[in-house]
């Protein structure tokens, strides 16, 4: 059995930045949860305004093959 999976499945760490007044919204997907605390540090330290969150997305299967 084959699984076809989003193309984003290989990215499942979503960072999301919410500013005053805006809706939430993602603005990078990464491979490793590391690599996103890392990108989350290094925005709170530049953009004092935001708050940046990292979440973790699961793969979707789009569709099954056998």
């Amino acid at each position: 059995m084959t699984h076809t999976y989003s193309p984003d499945s290989y990215r499942p760490y979503v960072i999301v930045a919410a500013f005053p007044g805006q809706l939430p919204r993602a603005i990078c997907r990464l491979y490793n949860q590391t690599d996103a605390d890392d990108h989350v540090r290094f925005l709170q330290r530049q953009v004092g305004q935001g708050s940046f969150f990292v979440v973790f997305d699961p793969p979707q299967v789009l569709s099954q093959q056998q």
